[in-house]
Order: C-alpha cells, then sequence, then structure tokens
C-alpha cells in the first residue's frame, strides 16, 4: 500500500472496490462516464507513483475496460508505455475501434 493510500471509502465516491482503477489504494474511481474518463487522464498523470510495472499494467486495463463498458472509445497509442502493458486482446480490441 501507497504512504497516502486511503484507508476508508473517501467521502462522495464509490463504495465497492470494484469501481476503482485502484481498489487498493482507493485511487482512480470509474463509477460513472466522466469518472472513468478522468480516471484515466489523472493515471497517466500519476502513473510514475508506482514503482512495478505489474501494478502500473493492472490499474491501467481496469480503467481501460470501464471506458469500454460506458461506450467511451479509449485511444490507443503504440508509443505510450502504459498502453503497451495492455493484455494482447485488449490492445487489438482497441486498435479496431
Amino acid at each position: 500500500m501507497r504512504d497516502d493510500a486511503a484507508l476508508t471509502f473517501p467521502a462522495g465516491f464509490p463504495n465497492s472496490l470494484n469501481e476503482y482503477g485502484d481498489p487498493v489504494n482507493l485511487k482512480y474511481p470509474f463509477d460513472s462516464k466522466k469518472r472513468a474518463t478522468n480516471a484515466r487522464v489523472r493515471f497517466k498523470q500519476n502513473a510514475t507513483e508506482y514503482d512495478k510495472e505489474k501494478s502500473k499494467a493492472i490499474v491501467h486495463e481496469r480503467i481501460v475496460r470501464a471506458e469500454l463498458e460506458y461506450d467511451i472509445d479509449p485511444s490507443f497509442d503504440e508509443s505510450d508505455p502504459l498502453d503497451q502493458l495492455l493484455p494482447t486482446d485488449l490492445k487489438e480490441q482497441l486498435q479496431k475501434s
């Protein structure tokens, strides 16, 4: 767990771990279309806070899958190191759209 991690659900945000890109630290909520879009933008800005590539990959994948559930057409940038961490099936899906 990160030093700045929340230990309780933040007021005004989801009360389900399934609605966070980072459920361990209660960061990057995606319980609405707007928050899903904002989660990816914020995560890309702050991904360097995560030391392990595996952690970055998990959070990024959760956020992108949430975007797809909200019918958001997430962009895929082959030169983006975070997008390169996505699983092959998800990369292919994003490249088709």
